[in-house]
């Protein structure tokens, strides 16, 4: 009965450390998702910024691009002479 007894605990013991080391590995596991999700989010972040930013800096091209396409009509022609004295 001793070793009968012996042979159980220990199978106990094998279990427990088994289910253990499975749910240290879902914890691993976990903390992986949770990293690549915190990185997925910063990543998605600069690029929107960097969308934002480069459709301000197209549009501010396509604006500089028209006004001088359109040279013909200065907006400074009918301004009077500048007031400087010399």
């Amino acid at each position: 009965m001793d070793k009968q007894n012996t042979k159980l605990q220990n199978n106990r013991h094998v279990q427990n450390i088994s289910s253990a080391l499975r749910r240290v590995h879902l914890i691993e596991d976990d903390q992986t998702i949770l990293a690549g999700t915190d990185l997925v989010r910063a990543i998605k972040a600069n690029i929107i910024d960097d969308i934002e930013t480069k459709e301000k800096h197209a549009i501010t091209i396509k604006q500089l691009t028209s006004i001088l396409a359109d040279r013909s009509v200065s907006r400074v022609e009918d301004a009077p002479p500048p007031r400087v004295e010399m």
